[in-house]
């Protein structure tokens, strides 16, 4: 006979991929524990990703993203006609929705050389980091930071969003 954890919560992330030549590559981390690996099986469709996790009273699910070359973005004009983008859609904890939260993320880029030069030298100032994004265009880690229980933290932050 199994015994239920009832300290264990449910967590969902769905991902998806925008992409022409390969998929994007992506690990999930809660509270610095690796949790997945993201595989998106060469389509453009989103990704559900369902754990169980006991989780602290202060969290953090992290999102790294890695593995994208120049090659998968390609400029013609100044126009970017293919990329490599990761759009974090919503995650769920208790199944509680928190796609109207997602801008709480903050998204620390690792930018690619030798476009982040180039930038630099035409006096492009590039950010340490961004908040107010979801969908992720360099490789790097985005930060979404959460208290349990879920229920009272979600209110408090709905309230304020709106």
């Amino acid at each position: 006979m199994s015994t239920i954890n009832k300290n264990m919560t449910s967590v969902q992330i769905i991902l998806e991929p925008d992409y022409v030549k390969l998929p994007p590559q992506a690990d999930i981390y809660i509270n610095n524990k690796k949790i997945q690996t993201c595989v998106f099986n060469n389509t453009n469709e989103s990704v559900e990703y369902k754990f169980d996790i006991e989780l602290q009273t202060e969290n953090t699910i992290r999102i790294h993203r890695y593995g994208k070359t120049n090659k998968d973005t390609v400029i013609v004009n100044g126009n970017t006609i293919e990329d490599q983008i990761l759009n974090i859609k919503n995650i769920l904890i208790e199944k509680i929705p928190l796609e109207n939260l997602l801008h709480l993320g903050t998204f620390f880029p690792d930018y690619p050389e030798p476009w982040a030069t180039q930038q630099r030298k035409l006096g492009i100032n590039l950010p340490e980091s961004e908040t107010y994004r979801s969908k992720i265009y360099h490789n790097g880690n985005w930060y979404f930071n959460f208290e349990a229980p879920i229920h009272p933290w979600f209110f408090s932050k709905i309230n304020v969003s709106f």
